[in-house]
């Protein structure tokens, strides 16, 4: 009786290695919320940019989107848990190293009438450094952690020039540091599910 109770080495490693598959899929996933985000922040922050070139009274209008965007996300975090088998310590650690970035980023936004508006771009710019590099290090993905890296010479040039001049620093900030490591590691995903 006690035998068939006891499992294999080879059972035991197949339980091993599908928990680490699962744990890969869920934190590797498809750099779609790199790209997403990425690209939001991008075509914000270049409207914004683009309309004040122009006569237009009010354009950071433009941000009025990340409501929508922050939904949209919502819903696909929900969706995406819902289909998760495992939940391992890291996707644990990556969720709340975002979540504190979410919070940071809302207390120097609410805190802009204080710092100065100059002042919130290149902040949330080392912001999304502390983000990406982080997760470039815990994900093993060094376009990330590059890229992470990336965001505090150009947070430090934010600090020297004008406000519209940050847009187009933030602009740059999100394509190294979330587009192009999320394009990355998407196709280092198709790869390894192929």
């Amino acid at each position: 009786m006690e035998n068939e109770n006891v499992m294999s080495e080879k059972d035991s490693l197949r339980i091993i290695q599908d928990m680490i598959d699962a744990t890969k899929h869920s934190l590797l996933q498809d750099g779609v919320i790199y790209i997403y985000w990425g690209w939001i922040i991008l075509f914000c922050s270049l409207g914004e940019y683009l309309l004040m070139l122009t006569t237009f009274k009010y354009p950071y209008l433009t941000w009025l989107v990340m409501p929508f965007a922050v939904f949209r996300y919502m819903h696909y975090v929900k969706q995406r848990r819902a289909g998760s088998r495992v939940k391992s310590y890291i996707d644990e650690y990556m969720s709340v190293l975002w979540r504190a970035f979410i919070i940071s980023a809302s207390t120097i936004l609410c805190l802009f009438p204080v710092i100065g508006y100059e002042r919130v771009l290149p902040l949330i710019i080392i912001l999304y450094g502390i983000g990406t590099y982080t997760s470039g290090g815990v994900l093993r993905f060094p376009p990330l952690t590059y890229g992470g890296l990336a965001n505090y010479p150009l947070a430090i040039a934010a600090f020297f020039t004008s406000f519209q001049n940050q847009l187009i620093i933030l602009s740059i900030a999100v394509l190294v540091s979330y587009i192009i490591p999320g394009y990355l590691l998407k196709a280092n995903f198709k790869s390894r599910n192929v």
